[in-house]
């Protein structure tokens, strides 16, 4: 299986755009801000280099700590966190097409005390609760699609 390619969200403009059509999916840690793909797009054998490029953020408040050690660690642990679930977990990836990941949960004062499978896992279930609601959606999507196909004939 060939490896997500991931590049980072730069920029007012960009931020401006994941901001305006997007889909929140949160866990008692983390809060995950998702565009997902055009359908016709996500699913196609033919994309293009650029489409195989999922561009992504990571954030942690200084509400949550005021050590800017244990935020970057968090924000260290976030990003190898979805490389790994991004390329392990979820059968197709390319569905999604902007990912911007908020820690959300008060931190700990020393930085060590973070442990990257506590990390890895709530960002498992967010992402995984995102592909669910993509999956279903398009269900409910292909199902209208017939239904409309057969009111025709």
């Amino acid at each position: 299986m060939n490896k997500v390619l991931l590049k980072t969200i730069k920029g007012k403009k960009n931020f401006d755009s994941v901001f305006s059509n997007k889909k929140v999916f949160s866990s008692k840690k983390l809060i995950a801000i998702v565009n997902f793909k055009k359908e016709e797009d996500s699913f196609s054998d033919r994309q293009n280099k650029e489409d195989k490029i999922i561009s992504y953020a990571v954030l942690a408040s200084k509400k949550l700590s005021k050590k800017a050690v244990v935020r970057n660690r968090v924000k260290r642990l976030l990003r190898e966190s979805i490389k790994k679930v991004l390329n392990e977990s979820i059968d197709n990836p390319y569905i999604f097409e902007n990912i911007v990941l908020s820690w959300k949960e008060k931190l700990p004062h020393h930085p060590k005390l973070i442990k990257f499978t506590e990390v890895m896992l709530s960002l498992s279930e967010v992402l995984n609760k995102a592909y669910q609601y993509y999956i279903t959606k398009e269900k409910e999507g292909l199902e209208a699609d017939s239904i409309a196909i057969n009111q025709g004939l």
